[in-house]
């Protein structure tokens, strides 16, 4: 029995470790335990973070794209959006040297000449445009805004107008670091516009018309070529492709001419004696 006693006494000294020392000399014992168990608090997941979005719509050309000219000396940008703003750089004009730039957007073409962004760039000091961004937008109007519009002017007109596209509303500006913004309207080179032409509209009746302040429609014309409206245009404001149906009471749609006095109506070449008579006499 004392052996077994011995034995359980130098097995607690050897395994039941650490210990500490009381004032009196004695030591005591303290066991150790079995497990140890440690709680790390959980880690929570990193972010992954999200690239910041470019805004529907805007297209961002920069000077490398600029500097890339096709065999025809000129800059072609293309893109499959439809098109709100086209953003360049403050020196444009320079890289372009002289070329024109046009966009090939989903809902619209627009060349631009370099001598019209010159003319926005001498606007400011040489120092702030070269730091500056240059800004194109092309807003559409809002739906019951526009649909309002062509209730009016097709009203006045005595015509049913239907919108072939988008009316947008244009500006070109220029804005430098500091904020400062400012704008060009008029051109001494023509821009050039051109909207995509729906096979189910009535090409023969389609034309763009320039949106004046006062909501009247003014009409600019336009070449119809490879499904595309193409006409020029010397300030910036809002346009619009419409197809223009008038329709004169006393000139039935069986009469010999009446297409071909509709398509010259919708081109503005004939009015009538008021906004339902022709008298063809």
């Amino acid at each position: 029995m004392a052996l077994v006693r011995k034995h359980l006494h130098e097995t607690s000294l050897k395994y039941c470790t650490p210990y500490t020392l009381k004032n009196r000399g004695r030591r005591e014992v303290r066991p150790r335990p079995s497990s140890i168990e440690i709680s790390v608090p959980a880690t929570a997941p990193t972010p992954t973070a999200v690239p910041s979005a470019t805004p529907t719509g805007v297209i961002t050309v920069t000077e490398k794209q600029l500097a890339d000219k096709n065999a025809n000396g000129e800059v072609v940008i293309k893109s499959e959006i439809n098109m709100s703003e086209l953003v360049l750089p403050g020196n444009a004009a320079q890289l372009l040297a002289g070329a024109a730039i046009t966009l090939e957007a989903n809902n619209l073409e627009i060349t631009i000449p370099a001598t019209v962004l010159a003319s926005l760039t001498q606007q400011l000091p040489a120092d702030e445009a070269g730091k500056s961004k240059i800004s194109l937008t092309a807003k559409p109007l809002a739906r019951s805004e526009a649909d309002a519009m062509l209730a009016k002017a097709g009203s006045q007109a005595g015509a049913q107008l239907t919108a072939g596209a988008e009316i947008l509303d244009f500006t070109l500006s220029m804005t430098t670091e500091a904020g400062k913004t400012v704008t060009l309207s008029q051109f001494q080179q023509p821009i050039t516009i051109s909207f995509a032409v729906d096979p189910s509209a009535d090409a023969s009746l389609l034309g763009i018309y320039y949106v004046t302040d006062d909501g009247k429609l003014q009409y600019i014309g336009g070449k119809l070529e490879n499904g595309r409206l193409t006409a020029s245009i010397n300030h910036f404001s809002s346009y619009a492709m419409l197809e223009y149906n008038k329709a004169f009471t006393d000139l039935p749609s069986s009469h010999w001419s009446a297409q071909t006095v509709k398509e010259l109506a919708a081109k503005q070449l004939i009015q009538g004696v008021s906004a339902d008579r022709f008298n063809p006499g």
